[in-house]
């Protein structure tokens, strides 16, 4: 009995709460996809206020997210998830309660600020409860919930929409961040040291962010991934165009190559995880390199030779740059909170910060240069695998003159 008690207060217990948290709270807009139509009708608004309550979200993230990173430095990182939670727990309730859409558009907001909160507070509290190669095994596991959890999570929402209501939806996300807000509070220890207490002021809010990306290391670790993520995000936005309008793929095949780059994600991120256990940071960064050239050499041959209107083709290359963004993207997570160990809320700050603009950027670039072919896309893709190509050296190159293993 003693021994099972004893269990709660493991560093891998409070790591799996804090994996569960993120994952539940990052996906949770997946659960209201399939109830867009029926809160339009039920709030009596329009499809344009129901979009504007999704841009809401990476609005409100991008400016809450300079904020929440130097709280974490100068405040108890506990005592600021609790909040985030109840934020959030809020918002989901005042979500479900709402019976106009300023009342939704309010507890939207609560959501994504809280939702903004934990992503940043959670990865410090996983840094302060183990050393860099868990923590990287730690992040490959929250890929994996990722994925698992927006693939069960829209399935959830549609099933609860037929036999219940959406409403339900939302109480089902109060329910599940109340048993996780007493789980982590009765867990979670109050031993963190406040390293940095003095005043926030907007000089100073400039002052550390001017810092941290004047340090080469830390810039190519946060601008790396955010160029993934555009590469991502550029995949999974014209995939739909590409394989159904422009190749006349059908929907069910789509169906079916979506399912298979979401099985290569999780296969990956288990690949990623063995790894980074059992042969350490540097392999797993080599490997990420090497998956990257292969995209980038991809990319290039299909728009030298003309082989982009075969659509299965870029389905491999999809599937070999989820493999390298698996492998990179946690591993410049790590160096960047490593650069600045007494600062790592700021870090991740800027990391989130950073990744929003450029991706948001270079996305909004493909969109006014899509005309109906696919060619703009791919060059912009390509010219963004290159400059990766050469980051990711400099990074080798930088990264292992030092040990952060």
């Amino acid at each position: 009995m003693y021994s099972s008690i004893n269990f709660l207060s493991t560093s891998s217990f409070k790591a799996w709460l804090i994996l569960i948290l993120m994952a539940l709270i990052a996906t949770n807009i997946n659960i209201q996809f399939p109830c867009l139509t029926a809160i339009k009708s039920n709030l009596r608004t329009t499809e344009f206020m129901i979009q504007l309550s999704l841009v809401l979200g990476p609005s409100l993230a991008i400016i809450s997210n300079i904020f929440f990173g130097l709280w974490c430095d100068r405040f108890n990182p506990k005592t600021l998830l609790i909040y985030c939670i109840i934020l959030f727990l809020t918002g989901s309730s005042l979500c479900a309660l709402s019976f106009n859409i300023w009342q939704f558009f309010l507890g939207r907001a609560l959501q994504v600020l809280g939702d903004s909160g934990v992503s940043i507070i959670g990865f410090i509290i996983l840094s302060n409860l183990c050393n860099n190669i868990k923590l990287g095994e730690y992040l490959g596991y929250n890929i994996i919930l990722n994925t698992a959890f927006g693939i069960c999570s829209p399935l959830i929402g549609a099933y609860f929409l037929i036999y219940f209501s959406w409403r339900m939806n939302f109480a089902l996300l109060s329910f599940c961040s109340f048993i996780l807000l007493i789980l982590l509070y009765f867990s979670l220890s109050e031993n963190y040291e406040t390293k940095n207490p003095s005043p926030i002021s907007l000089k100073g809010l400039w002052r550390e962010y001017i810092l941290q990306i004047q340090r080469p290391i830390f810039s190519l670790a946060v601008i790396i991934p955010a160029l993934y993520a555009t590469v991502a995000s550029l995949q999974e936005f014209y995939s739909p165009i590409f394989y159904i309008e422009i190749y006349g793929v059908s929907p069910q095949i789509f169906a079916y190559i979506r399912v298979a780059l979401i099985a290569i994600n999780i296969i990956a991120a288990f690949l990623y995880i063995y790894i980074i256990k059992r042969k350490g940071i540097k392999l797993a960064f080599i490997i990420g390199v090497i998956w990257h050239a292969l995209y980038t050499i991809g990319i290039t041959a299909t728009l030298l030779t003309s082989n982009h209107h075969q659509p299965y083709l870029l389905f491999v290359l999809a599937g070999i740059q989820y493999i390298s963004a698996d492998f990179i993207n946690p591993i410049g997570m790590i160096t960047a909170i490593s650069c600045f160990p007494n600062k790592k809320g700021v870090s991740l700050s800027m990391f989130a910060l950073i990744r929003n603009i450029v991706s948001a950027c270079l996305i909004l670039t493909a969109a006014f240069a899509f005309n109906e072919s696919m060619r703009p896309i791919i060059v912009i893709i390509e010219i963004i695998s290159i400059v990766l190509c050469y980051l990711l050296f400099i990074m080798y190159s930088k990264l292992f003159k030092r040990a952060i293993s």
